[in-house]
């Protein structure tokens, strides 16, 4: 019978450490907003074809990056917005106002995806510090420049296309790629990408 106790108390811990991970997998999501930050991959992905004209393995650490970065970012903006998104109906249940994670634990989150997306544009095949630049670049223009000016101006979306714009230009240059010319070069992507948030906001 003591065994048999034994068991079913291990199982029960097992089943607790399986939910507590998932309910942190989720926090994180929320904090990353995974499923915006996936449609920034696809922006990243876009530039890369049509840079390189193909998909190879090489898109993926940096795709990766991009999207870890922009994950990072945005769990950075909630930890920087936490008191005032306490004060809104509609962010109030988000991680931080929720207090279903600390604001260091948040913190931490973000601060590692940060690490993890700027360590996968340094390691793209070429060009590795002019991407790594503009994943600093996004990262400071995000959160330092569009964070503080969307509290003060609906016009901050402007500014705030810009970090559409970058995507599809941070994730490097393939080994062997042909020159750019306009017509594969990412930037007609980036300045679609750039639009968007415009469009959105105003519709």
């Amino acid at each position: 019978m003591t065994q048999r106790t034994g068991t079913l108390d291990i199982g029960r811990a097992a089943r607790a450490d399986w939910r507590r991970w998932l309910e942190l997998l989720r926090i994180a999501s929320e904090l990353g907003k995974f499923r915006i930050t996936f449609v920034v991959c696809i922006s990243a992905l876009t530039g890369y074809v049509m840079y390189a004209g193909r998909i190879d393995a090489e898109a993926v650490v940096p795709v990766l990056g991009v999207f870890l970065l922009a994950s990072g970012a945005s769990a950075l903006n909630q930890c920087q917005e936490a008191r005032f998104d306490a004060r809104m109906k509609r962010t109030r249940r988000r991680p931080i106002p929720s207090r279903r994670i600390s604001p260091a634990g948040a913190f931490f989150i973000a601060g590692t995806m940060v690490l993890l997306g700027l360590f996968g544009l340094a390691s793209t095949a070429q060009n590795e510090i002019a991407v790594f630049a503009l994943g600093l670049l996004a990262l400071g223009w995000y959160n330092l420049i569009y964070t503080y000016l969307k509290r003060i101006t609906a016009f901050a979306v402007v500014p705030g296309a810009v970090i559409g714009a970058i995507s599809p230009s941070s994730a490097g240059r393939p080994r062997a790629a042909s020159p750019p010319t306009l017509s594969s070069s990412p930037w007609p992507c980036s300045s679609s990408s750039g639009r968007f948030p415009i469009s959105g906001f105003w519709r």
